[in-house]
């Protein structure tokens, strides 16, 4: 599947994938591997949610190993954990934990579910849009509305998502690979989503007071500088 091209902002400072102070993210997930068995699979990602590592584990193997369940935990460290539910990404790794003989962490603090995401361009949306009224009013002008390219979703479920991002699950690798490739497909939309919200503001100067370019939500930024 291949990825969205990511904007590029000139005047705001983010091109590329590099975020400062920030690893990337980390999706862990369950599936069928090559021969139909249970596995684990991590795939690790940029800032941006570009694909920058990838592992599958026999399931049986990690659990009855503690050394590999700490390996296969140890792929996260330093980075945010994406998924769509967050009970159920804490859930496998708490498992996982418990194979390693491991105390718990705080993978609370670390969780991304992809739906707050969502919310949070929405909202960012909806205040861009009342502050162009607040300044059609005080200047008592007209300015065009802000209009995006893409819209944000109401979804409910990654089903919905996915079919709003046109974001097909990828039918050329296993079923647990294809889990976590979707993931990271669908996090590196709603970059883009984001982008093309800063680039729409940037573009108006009464919109400063919204600070410099972000290059992703401030509550995403905040999760993967302190994962």
């Amino acid at each position: 599947m291949s990825q969205p091209a990511m904007p590029r902002v000139e005047e705001g400072g983010f091109t590329g994938d590099h975020v400062e102070g920030a690893l990337g993210h980390a999706v862990v997930v369950t599936g069928l591997d090559t021969a139909d068995e249970p596995s684990i699979a991590v795939w690790t990602s940029t800032p941006m949610g570009a694909a920058a590592g990838a592992w599958i584990y026999p399931h049986a193997a990690v659990l009855a190993d503690p050394a590999l369940a700490a390996q296969v935990l140890s792929l996260t460290t330093g980075r945010a954990i994406v998924g769509w539910d967050d009970h159920q990404s804490v859930g496998l790794l708490r498992h996982l934990e418990k194979a390693a003989d491991q105390p718990q962490g705080d993978w609370q603090r670390r969780m991304l579910p992809l739906p707050s995401l969502l919310t949070d361009i929405r909202e960012h949306r909806e205040a861009l849009s009342i502050a162009v009224g607040d300044h059609a009013t005080a200047t008592k002008t007209k300015p065009a509305p802000l209009e995006w390219r893409q819209s944000v979703p109401e979804a409910a479920s990654m089903i919905e998502l996915a079919a709003h991002a046109a974001a097909r699950r990828p039918s050329h690798v296993t079923e647990v690979a294809a889990s976590a490739l979707h993931l990271l497909h669908l996090l590196r939309w709603l970059a883009t989503l984001w982008h093309e919200t800063e680039e729409s503001r940037l573009r108006r100067r009464y919109l400063d007071s919204f600070g410099p370019a972000a290059p992703l939500p401030p509550s995403w930024l905040a999760v993967l500088r302190q994962a």
